[in-house]
């Protein structure tokens, strides 16, 4: 535990002998083990418990605070394991030379889904970035954000690797990202 001494206290010290010096200075680095009968010291030590409650109460808010940004980005970005697992399956089907790459996907908001949800786009060979914002313009402000290789990166591999289902804009917002991130490595 770090021990913060008050400078103002050194006036206090100028009227003490170079015995109680020393049994105060030793209470200071043996706290909690060690006790002596000075004023100064009983000062001292009702502040440092003091200082150590408001440490631990901070030290709590914030692990509470980190919980609470580490729950909600597990929440915002669960879908990103999924996407990094199919991918890892992708790259170990086309080591192994099969003929589909897609065999061991599982098929997610499949043909079966009637679209009818507000934000849901069938992925067909007419698929395009560009065609979701004829329908959503406000996604072309997400587009802005990268730039055009990952844009066009992007709508190739996801037309090839979600073709015939049903995707949602948090799945087309993630595979951005995924592709930016891709773009960012193969930059550097």
């Amino acid at each position: 535990m770090k021990i913060l001494i008050d400078p103002k206290l050194a006036v206090f010290i100028r009227d003490l002998s170079d015995k109680q010096c020393a049994d105060l200075l030793r209470c200071i680095f043996e706290y909690p083990n060690r006790e002596c009968d000075l004023g100064l010291w009983v000062y001292m030590k009702k502040q440092i418990e003091e200082d150590a409650k408001k440490y631990a109460e901070k030290c709590e808010r914030m692990a509470a605070s980190r919980a609470m940004k580490l729950k909600q980005k597990s929440i915002l970005f669960s879908g990103v394991k999924e996407v990094v697992e199919i991918e890892n399956i992708n790259k170990k089907n086309i080591n192994k030379g099969s003929e589909s790459s897609n065999a061991n996907l599982p098929v997610e908001n499949s043909v079966e889904n009637d679209g009818n949800a507000p934000d849901e786009f069938f992925v067909d060979e007419n698929f395009s970035f560009s065609r979701v914002v004829e329908l959503k313009p406000k996604f072309e402000c997400y587009l802005k954000l990268y730039p055009a290789p990952v844009i066009e990166r992007a709508d190739k591999t996801f037309q090839k690797k979600r073709k015939g289902q049903w995707v949602n804009m948090n799945s087309i917002l993630l595979w951005l990202e995924q592709e930016n991130e891709f773009y960012k490595e193969k930059q550097s």
